[in-house]
């Protein structure tokens, strides 16, 4: 699936709204990510990185960091598993449809697209994991 931000011309033609309601946010990839989860998703990338239960998925900017690389939109998610299951999983997410309403009022784009062929790269990047520790 792909998401994008709104046509610059959208700013013209609904005047007084605000700006950051045309861009794709952070918590707007987060949501489709985790409705892929959800659905019991083998693997998942954004822009080609390989998505880990750990991954941080952050906004800076205009741009969302991985790992410390920034990208731009569009943003490519990618997902390998049961294609009905991760459907469903989408439709049925409060956050999935809060941003097809963007879509539709704004133009935010979205495309999802069945693919038979994918090529999820391997994770690649040591975690740097932190735990608790009991207090004394």
């Amino acid at each position: 699936m792909t998401l994008d931000d709104a046509p610059q011309s959208r700013l013209d033609d609904h005047p007084g709204v605000d700006p950051n309601l045309l861009v794709v946010h952070q918590q707007d990839i987060q949501a489709f990510v985790n409705a892929l989860w959800a659905a019991g998703a083998q693997a998942i990338s954004l822009q080609g990185q390989r998505l880990i239960s750990t991954t941080g998925i952050k906004c800076v900017g205009n741009t969302v960091v991985l790992e410390g690389v920034p990208y731009s939109p569009p943003y490519r998610i990618e997902a390998v598993g049961d294609v009905d299951m991760m459907r469903a999983s989408l439709a049925g997410s409060q956050s999935v449809q809060i941003y097809e309403e963007y879509v539709d009022a704004y133009d935010l784009g979205l495309s999802v697209d069945d693919a038979t062929d994918l090529d999820i790269p391997a994770y690649n990047v040591t975690p740097q994991l932190e735990f608790a520790k009991p207090l004394n």
